[in-house]
């Protein structure tokens, strides 16, 4: 039986949906799960990538979720496949807005990578994507379901915290606003800080107030304290009970819709 041939417009829409199935999955293999680039002399490279998050994620009040650095993250590693990028002095500062924050992430991510090396040794190209592959996987490994999950990013807070990475004021920008009070948030932190410090009876109490807060549909915030906690520790402490208490509290979260694209 003779194959029918296919009219010109079928024609057309095969090849565009081969070209979306190749785009998704060049998107979904970004992420590098790899310990290739977890190297000493990167070590730098690391902290000024995230330190440059971690800033603008202190700029916007906590409105800058891991959906906007996963974003950011993966524009900038298709970009760099391209070719060269922009020198650092050619690009424009973005404005702060929810609708940019992604931008504002590479712009500023490459203002620490112009400081840290933008006049001496550069650790090249392909070692820089390396790094934003392997920090796409962090993200996997820390975020959340939820649209609005910032679990990396609290981890991102307290892996810095221990390392000394105090965050810096954008260029010509105001510091955030004062926050309003979170006193149980607060609080849950401070007996996590002493339960990761030894006191086992804080660990008690840390429970209880994490299932109560759960509970009270607080559950999101109770596993980005818990995972901003284990970026705190290093590895040490009850890693393994905070690791279960977040997902615990992640499934008590209730959905959340929306969220940047």
């Amino acid at each position: 039986m003779a194959k029918k041939k296919l009219s010109h417009d079928q024609k057309r829409k095969q090849k565009l949906a081969r070209r979306a199935s190749r785009k998704g999955e060049e998107q979904s293999s970004l992420a590098y799960t790899g310990n290739k680039f977890k190297t000493d002399a990167l070590t730098p490279v690391f902290f000024a990538t995230e330190s440059g998050i971690h800033e603008v994620s202190e700029m916007t009040e906590g409105q800058l979720t891991d959906r906007h650095v996963r974003a950011a993250l993966e524009k900038l590693v298709l970009e760099m496949r391209k070719g060269p990028l922009p020198s650092f002095e050619e690009m424009s500062k973005p404005a702060l807005d929810e609708s940019q924050y992604a931008d504002v992430i590479i712009w500023n991510i490459r203002r620490h990578w112009h400081e840290s090396f933008g006049t001496g040794m550069h650790p090249g190209r392909e070692n820089l994507i390396g790094v934003l592959r392997t920090l796409l996987n962090s993200i996997a490994t820390w975020g959340t379901p939820s649209p609005q999950s910032r679990g990396y990013l609290k981890f991102l807070e307290g892996f810095l915290k221990r390392a000394g990475g105090a965050a810096r004021t954008l260029p010509a920008d105001e510091g955030p606003a004062e926050r309003g009070s979170q006193s149980a948030e607060e609080e849950l932190l401070a007996i996590g800080r002493d339960w990761c410090a030894g006191d086992e009876e804080a660990g008690e109490e840390f429970r209880e107030l994490a299932e109560e807060l759960s509970d009270a549909g607080q559950g999101a915030k109770v596993a980005e304290i818990a995972q901003q906690l284990i970026g705190e520790s290093g590895g040490s402490g009850p890693v393994k009970d905070l690791s279960a208490i977040a997902v615990s509290a992640q499934k008590k979260s209730p959905p959340q819709l929306g969220g940047p694209g």
